[in-house]
């Protein structure tokens, strides 16, 4: 390596669950360095820009009406099925967020909902 080169390393990150972290470190082989590392007095810059790829879940409810239902989650730790609030059969994306966010904040993140409607013939539609 060459002072005021930068160099690109690529890492990847899975999150899961809320306590993970990704770590770099870098060695430096030079024959006059004795001692702790830091006796070297280097200075190492890093950047980071990471590139989240958020996870989308996409759920089918098929011949809604105007019963309830609950979905189940598999925890990703521990493996535990954990139920949803009910939720409406014919319930909008704010209802089935509600429905679904004390799972998703359990795991120390966030959620969007949006939904799309199909009719018999599986053509997207707006409005009911």
């Amino acid at each position: 390596m060459k002072k005021g080169q930068h160099y690109f390393m690529e890492g990847r990150h899975v999150e899961r669950d809320y306590s993970d972290h990704f770590t770099v470190a870098v060695e430096i082989e030079k024959d006059d360095a004795s001692g702790h590392h830091h006796a070297m007095k280097e200075i190492q810059e890093i950047s980071a820009i990471p590139d989240v790829q958020y996870e989308l879940t996409r759920v089918t409810i098929n011949n809604p009406d105007s019963q309830d239902f609950m979905l189940i989650f598999k925890h990703p730790t521990s493996g535990k099925n954990i139920a949803s609030r009910p939720c409406k059969g014919r319930g909008t994306a704010s209802k089935l967020y509600w429905c679904i966010i004390p799972y998703y904040r359990s795991l120390g993140t966030e959620v969007s909902v949006s939904t799309e409607l199909y009719n018999a013939d599986g053509e997207k539609f707006e409005n009911l």
